[in-house]
């Protein structure tokens, strides 16, 4: 069981590299959908993060989905901190 662990609905931070960016605390939980959306909460920086995309239109499979939230992330937990 190497992965993200779930927790009611939830992952919590699972490691560095983790498509919630570099600077959230280890108690950040959060949540990624199909189309490339993501939530991302860090209690210690009293910080929420909510991204929503299409990324499956104009079709599936496009590159920089992963790349794009993680640097999302990392932008704003910096720039609000």
């Amino acid at each position: 069981m190497g992965g993200p662990a779930p927790r009611l609905g939830f992952v919590i931070k699972p490691h560095e590299g983790a498509n919630c960016g570099d600077v959230m605390s280890p108690d950040t939980f959060g949540h990624t959908g199909f189309t490339g959306t993501s939530l991302w909460i860090d209690p210690q920086r009293k910080l929420v993060v909510a991204l929503l995309t299409n990324s499956v239109y104009p079709g599936r499979g496009l590159p920089g989905t992963y790349e794009l939230r993680r640097a999302v992330h990392t932008l704003l937990a910096e720039a609000l901190s």
